[in-house]
């Protein structure tokens, strides 16, 4: 197991880390030139030399009210901001121990349930919404996280991508490998499901990480190398779609991308992955519209301490249930989504001078 963690954690490292378009690709708006999105608000993060925030990667927005929870994966601890951008209270403080975080990556809120999933991508903290620490869960012996945000509270337990953990070094993917887990509260399996895109089997891809949502009986999941979405029945846990999404300046693989690769030969594999597309969220609002984000980072984005200078976001919005797309170019990625169709989008990283964006997501007409 240990031997494992070294080298998924060695390919993390590289990642945390063309296409081209023709005269028939589809123009990619800017979020002023969007049809389908509405600016609503900015959200100016209000830092002081005592109150402050290290660095994040994804925020969870709950409303009535409205509290933007905030993983500092730097400072080990959850900030919670009111609209206006102040720092209400933290959750969690730095550590190892009951309570504490080492590099919280991502947070969701169901009730009174605050969940923290930590840097190592298998341990899982719990706390009330007061901040009051809860308990503290592993991964089960044997299974691999897929995703540090890809997990989303359910009735009576969680939905995480993750798969068997002798399967991840098995490369191509099996056809049979799951690449989904149902777990009950105290973070025990109750069964697999789910599997990987075609594409996955028919060559070595180490990059194999998910991103996922839930809306209306409705799971959606997404892959790092790919702009499709899969779309589950949450009830039976069946393949009921597979969206087809495209965007122009999505990169498709054109080389495997192997985990012997990223060990023997570190340049050669930064080469290739600087020259693919890599999805980072996928989202579903309530009124169905897909949300698939991607990066584009260039050879000096790996060099250089992951410059955000040196990567290019973009965006695909896609309505579940028909055919009809939008690509965007975007300032940033989008952070997060709520449950009143608004999407959440970085339009500053700048410590003591970010700020977020609120776009309403309006969707198309049935």
């Amino acid at each position: 197991m240990r031997f494992l963690q070294v080298i998924l954690a060695t390919v993390l490292f590289l990642v945390t880390l063309s296409a081209c378009s023709s005269d028939t690709s589809p123009e990619v708006h800017t979020l002023s030139e969007s049809d389908q999105l509405v600016p609503l608000d900015t959200i100016a993060i209000q830092e002081t030399d005592e109150d402050y925030i290290g660095n994040y990667d994804v925020l969870y927005i709950a409303n009535a009210p409205f509290r933007m929870y905030v993983p500092d994966i730097q400072r080990g601890r959850i900030a919670v901001l009111n609209r206006n951008g102040t720092i209400a209270r933290y959750i969690g403080e730095p550590g190892a121990g009951p309570g504490e975080l080492s590099g919280p990556v991502s947070v969701k809120v169901a009730g009174d349930r605050v969940v923290v999933k930590q840097s190592n991508g298998q341990r899982i903290a719990v706390f009330d919404t007061s901040g009051t620490y809860v308990d503290s869960y592993q991964f089960p012996e044997g299974v691999q996280s897929l995703g540090a945000h890809a997990f989303y509270i359910v009735e009576e337990g969680y939905i995480h991508a993750a798969t068997r953990s002798e399967s991840v070094l098995n490369l191509p993917a099996s056809p049979e490998q799951p690449t989904l887990a149902y777990f009950n509260e105290q973070f025990e399996l109750e069964h697999y499901f789910g599997s990987y895109p075609e594409m996955y089997t028919e060559a070595e891809y180490a990059l194999g990480e998910a991103s996922i949502d839930v809306q209306d009986g409705k799971l959606v999941v997404g892959y790092n190398l790919t702009p499709d979405v899969q779309v589950y029945n949450t009830e039976n846990r069946a393949l009921a779609d597979v969206k087809q999404l495209s965007h122009p300046e999505f990169k498709h693989p054109s080389e495997s991308l192997s985990i012997d690769m990223a060990q023997s030969d570190r340049s050669g594999f930064l080469d290739r992955l600087s020259n693919v597309s890599l999805v980072r969220r996928t989202y579903v609002t309530p009124n169905q519209t897909l949300v698939q984000g991607f990066e584009n980072r260039s050879l000096a984005y790996y060099e250089n301490e992951h410059d955000p200078a040196e990567r290019e976001d973009y965006a695909i919005l896609a309505d579940l249930n028909s055919d009809q797309q939008e690509t965007l170019r975007l300032p940033g990625p989008i952070l997060a989504r709520d449950d009143v169709n608004r999407i959440y989008v970085e339009l500053d990283p700048t410590p003591d001078q970010r700020k977020i964006g609120v776009y309403e997501v309006v969707g198309w007409d049935d």
